[in-house]
Formats: C-alpha cells, structure tokens, sequence
C-alpha cells in the first residue's frame, strides 16, 4: 500500500506479493491452478530462484527509489517459519551480531545471552537456539580467559607484595 507509479506519481492499488514453497517439485500448470481455484487470485506464477531474492523483493531490500516495507509485516504461516528462513539466509551476518552483542555486553553465560536475546530480538533467540554449542563454548571460552586472567592478576600482585 505504499507503491508509487513511477509515471504518475500516484499511489498504486494495494495488493500482495506472495510466495508458496512445497515439499515436492510442482509444474507451473499444478501451481497456477491451485491460486486461481483456492486464493482466488492470478492464474500468473513465477519459480523462485533465490528465495533470499523474493525476500528483498518484498520488502524492496534492493530498490531504494521505492518506499521500504517492515520484516515484521511479512505474513507467514501453513508451517512456514520466517524466523528461522531468514536466519539460515543470513545466518553469517546474524553469527556476527550475536558475537558483537556477546563481546559489547561482555556476557560469558549462556543465561545471559539468552535473556537478552529474548527481550531484545527474536530472530537472534532463534539462531542461538539453533546454535547453542557453538555460543556455549564461546560464552564458556570468555569466561575461562577472564578467570585465568584474573588469577594471573591476583598471582602477580601477591609475589610483588612478597619482595
């Protein structure tokens, strides 16, 4: 509801992109048939090739001379889960996030992590869910590192208090 003709400057009709996935290989016929007779809608479909494409399609990712849509506005739902796509498409920039939160926050308990994660963003909740030995080890390599640190700290300071 925020598309602008380009020629006329005028606010498109509104309307809705929507994307399928199936279990199996579909023909075009198979899948323009099931729109037309369930959704009531376009006989017209398009295979998607980069399901990561038809997100930024969606929210115009992509195209910054149009108006920018919310992740949050997406619509999901028949046993798609929009969380956990997204963050297998973009679970390499989201591991840096959770590193960068982990190192800003300075958290060396997975508790810790998680309690953020959930009060701050659940696309992040998800992917430590479905990565939680990798962000334990990493929170338990913090934590040992500042123990020992501190030990040598303390082992340091009493032999300069012993000469």
């Amino acid at each position: 509801d925020k598309d602008v003709d380009k020629e006329t400057g005028a606010i498109q009709k509104s309307h809705k992109h929507g994307a399928l996935f199936f279990d199996s290989l579909k023909s075009y016929s198979q899948v323009s048939d099931l729109i037309s007779e369930n959704l009531n809608a376009l006989k017209h479909v398009e295979p998607v090739h980069s399901p990561k494409g038809m997100y930024d399609y969606f929210i115009h990712a992509q195209s910054p001379d149009k108006a920018p849509y919310n992740i949050d506005d997406i619509e999901s739902g028949s046993g798609f889960d929009i969380a956990k796509f997204l963050m297998e498409q973009e679970s390499g920039t989201f591991l840096n996030t959770v590193i960068d939160i982990i190192e800003e926050q300075d958290f060396t308990n997975f508790d810790s992590l998680v309690s953020y994660a959930r009060k701050n963003n659940a696309l992040l909740l998800s992917l430590i869910v479905d990565k939680t030995y990798f962000f334990a080890r990493l929170l338990d390599s913090r934590k040992f590192r500042k123990e020992r640190n501190s030990t040598r700290k303390a082992t340091k300071r009493v032999g300069a208090e012993d000469e």
